[in-house]
């Protein structure tokens, strides 16, 4: 795969990643109430997204580089 390819691939990973584990944590933090996914996005504080977008950044990017070194295939 060429570098855009996985650049686009492991993006779209990342992204998806971020907002799953902000989703979960935003549903903690409403404490089992009756919610759909996108209350429970915003339920979750600032602090909760910065955490799960650099920690989806560190995986994409950590993925794209061993992807490019033949590590994962």
């Amino acid at each position: 795969m060429s570098w855009v390819g996985s650049l686009i691939y492991w993006s779209v990973i990342t992204l998806l990643s971020f907002y799953f584990t902000a989703t979960m944590l935003g549903a903690f933090f409403l404490k089992g109430a009756w919610i759909e996914s996108g209350d429970a996005f915003n339920a979750a504080p600032i602090w909760v997204k910065i955490i799960s977008l650099i920690a989806a950044a560190v995986i994409g990017v950590y993925a794209v580089r061993h992807e490019r070194r033949g590590r994962i295939q």
